[in-house]
């Protein structure tokens, strides 16, 4: 427990300063000059090789660093910053919300505003896992899990999550949908190109 404790331990320091390294304005040009010269490495290989490690890889660490530190801005403007956060607290805290108005309904089901917020912690981190659109199938999964985890039998978690998860999805699809006839974007078309 300790060891693993330790690896994490110095994993995140590890993550840390890989973070400060890229967010410094000074450390990233000198990683970026760095990025450029690998093609050098090569000089054994063909011109059109290094040019293809140039422009597949170099270029793409240049724009993959530039891009990750635009992400830290916000970390020069604390108020922003703080508004993130406390946004990201009531929309959190919405979601919770809405999850505890569902166990009222639910039999079966009763627990605390912190336990669901566990719950919805759980099937969020569900997820994030690949899966097929509008997560069918594994958002039930880590409801039922997740809901086990608090002593909720398998037969109401399933219901009970199947029923959030329609009232968490079908309002976004139908408001999706009527917008897209309101703004005139064509979906059938739009999935025709994406397939392309």
């Amino acid at each position: 427990m300790i060891s693993a404790a330790k690896g994490i331990t110095r994993l995140s320091l590890l993550l840390l300063a890989g973070i400060v390294l890229v967010a410094l304005e000074s450390s990233r040009n000198w990683m970026n000059r760095l990025f450029l010269r690998i093609p050098k490495l090569f000089f054994f290989t063909s011109q059109a090789f290094q040019e293809l490690v140039y422009q597949r890889f170099s270029l793409f660490l240049v724009r993959f660093t530039l891009t990750f530190s635009r992400g830290f801005l916000l970390l020069k403007e604390p108020w922003k910053m703080a508004e993130c956060f406390g946004l990201s607290l009531l929309i959190w805290g919405l979601n919770v919300l809405s999850y505890y108005t569902m166990t009222l309904g639910a039999p079966g089901v009763e627990l605390s505003f912190a336990e669901l917020s566990v719950v919805m912690v759980i099937v969020c981190l569900f997820i994030s896992i690949p899966s097929v659109p509008g997560f069918w199938g594994i958002w039930e999964a880590g409801g039922v899990f997740a809901l086990a985890l608090f002593g909720v039998s398998a037969k109401d978690a399933a219901g009970f999550t199947l029923a959030n998860h329609a009232v968490q999805m079908f309002p976004v699809i139908i408001v999706g949908m009527g917008s897209a006839i309101v703004t005139g974007v064509n979906v059938w078309q739009v999935s025709r190109q994406i397939d392309r």
